[in-house]
């Protein structure tokens, strides 16, 4: 099959990629992809096997800075570029060393009543409407409203809290972005030192004290880690939802199976993830010297990204 010709990342394709991945894996388990709307290409690892490799093998790296130093420096990187998801070790260690203990399981079973509550309270906000839109009313409030309160937003600010993540999220318009992107960091420098003179049992106030080593967060790591629950914890639990509530009803006979007993939940939670994950491709990666590669030729600094959802049929 020839993938030259498809947009991996259009609409068109995430409307069903699993026929177009089961046609691709037996031709092409690693393959440079033509990304249409974007004008360049990246290598995708689409079998299990390519993709085991890539993930495992240490010359192909997260941090751009090390592949494109000129480039690429902390001063025009983003936060949540400067994050644990976007570096490798030795720094993705001591960040996540930093960053781990804030979240024991302690302080994550503290949660869970509340993240119960704010899950009825958004099915109760639903049940006298005849037609809702199920990501808008219940998938995508119940994760953000989470964060809020993990972070130690102010409830007087969780709204414009949760206006610029729905932005940062969704926003194309590189001129729009930068605007809310001003915003949100304005608006993080304020209540970073708010939380700094005088801290609360909340994750940011946690962070901002953490030390590990003699080691503390920087300013951008900790916008970065504060990004990064954005964007990967929010995306991915709505994501997960969605994608479960669509499994559940094309498999009329599982829903059956699971309100007939629901002590079935955690294990249809794990079987939900593996089924249609809530994260399709890896995190980038990079080159960081030119090499064969499972018979192609890779060259220093490209691009490349693995099929989660392929690799996992």
């Amino acid at each position: 099959m020839d993938i030259k010709s498809l947009d991996l990342f259009s609409q068109q394709f995430h409307q069903n990629p699993y026929d177009y991945y089961k046609k691709i894996r037996p031709h092409q388990p690693f393959a440079k992809v033509k990304m249409l709307n974007e004008g360049h290409s990246t290598w995708m690892a689409f079998t299990y096997k390519a993709a085991e490799t890539v993930l495992k093998d240490n010359r192909f790296i997260k941090d751009m800075r090390t592949v494109f130093p000129d480039e690429m420096t902390d001063e025009n990187l983003p936060p949540i570029a400067q994050s644990m998801l976007f570096v490798d070790p030795p720094d993705h260690h001591r960040l996540r060393s930093l960053v781990q203990s804030g979240f024991t399981p302690k302080r994550i079973e503290k949660l869970r009543g509340r993240i119960e509550k704010i899950a009825r309270e958004q099915a109760k906000l639903m049940s006298n409407k005849g037609t809702v839109d199920f990501i808008n009313a219940y998938a995508f409030p119940i994760p953000i409203r989470v964060i809020c309160e993990l972070l130690g937003i102010p409830s007087e600010d969780q709204l414009d809290f949760q206006r610029w993540s729905n932005a940062l999220v969704d926003i194309n318009d590189d001129s729009e972005y930068d605007k809310v992107n001003m915003e949100f960091m304005d608006y993080l420098e304020k209540l970073t030192e708010q939380k700094r003179v005088s801290p609360e049992e909340d994750l940011m106030s946690y962070l901002i004290q953490a030390e590990e080593g003699g080691e503390r967060l920087t300013v951008s790591e900790l916008y970065g880690v504060i990004m990064l629950l954005i964007v990967a914890g929010h995306e991915t639990t709505v994501n997960l939802i969605a994608n479960g509530l669509l499994a559940l009803l094309t498999h009329p006979e599982q829903l059956a199976l699971l309100k007939a007993d629901p002590s079935l939940v955690a294990q249809a939670i794990e079987e939900l993830l593996r089924f249609n994950g809530a994260v399709e491709f890896s995190t980038d990666r990079w080159a960081k010297e030119s090499f064969t590669f499972m018979g192609q030729q890779v060259e220093k600094g490209d691009h490349v990204i693995v099929s989660l959802a392929s690799a996992n049929p």
